[in-house]
């Protein structure tokens, strides 16, 4: 299966424009939702009497993620930290900290980001405190969700995980006679395309 590692080449088109709240995150990990608790205590995770806050991973580096084209040929992505690093700062440089979808699908009124930080320390990171085991890179974010119908979907479980909403240079990390990467390139451009006119 080819690998497509992603770059970022051109500051003024390509980056993170959007965060979306999702039932299959593609990175294969979930949020926790935290509720209130008194100062000094522990973090109790738990889906009763929350604070509507919502933590959790939105690209792990290095992590492959699953792809497939409307042709149906499978391929992989992934993310090195140093590009998750410039996302990050270009997304915060650019103030869509309220930028969220639901499943990719226009914006979402009532949630916004309140935290998004990326782990030095696995060990001692507000992550492990919360029972989260992620690498070194990982982009993590925590959001307020004040809209009810929204609240409703996170606790009944519909919603398990972020997702991102970018653009995005692809660069092949191994070679595939199958497909240039033009041609990857512009089929993946026509499904993000098609994805914003639904």
């Amino acid at each position: 299966m080819k690998r497509i590692e992603v770059q970022l080449t051109d500051e003024n088109i390509h980056g993170l424009f959007a965060i979306s709240l999702v039932d299959k995150p593609a990175i294969e990990s979930n949020w926790v939702c935290l509720r209130s608790q008194a100062e000094g205590q522990p973090i109790h995770l738990a889906v009763e009497q929350m604070k509507q806050t919502i933590t959790g991973p939105v690209l792990i580096p290095d992590k492959p993620i699953y792809r497939q084209t409307e042709s149906g040929e499978e391929f992989e992505i992934l993310f090195t930290s140093q590009v998750i690093e410039q996302l990050r700062n270009k997304f915060m440089k650019e103030k869509r900290t309220d930028q969220v979808t639901e499943m990719h699908q226009g914006g979402t009124v009532g949630v916004y980001m309140t935290e998004v930080w990326t782990i030095t320390d696995p060990e001692k990171d507000k992550a492990a405190a919360l029972g989260l085991t992620l690498p070194a890179g990982t982009l993590m974010a925590s959001m307020k969700i004040d809209n009810p119908d929204v609240w409703e979907l996170v606790k009944a479980g519909e919603y398990k995980g972020f997702s991102i909403e970018a653009y995005l240079n692809l660069d092949k990390v191994m070679a595939s006679k199958q497909m240039t990467k033009e041609e990857l390139i512009e089929e993946l451009l026509n499904e993000i395309v098609e994805e914003l006119v639904k």
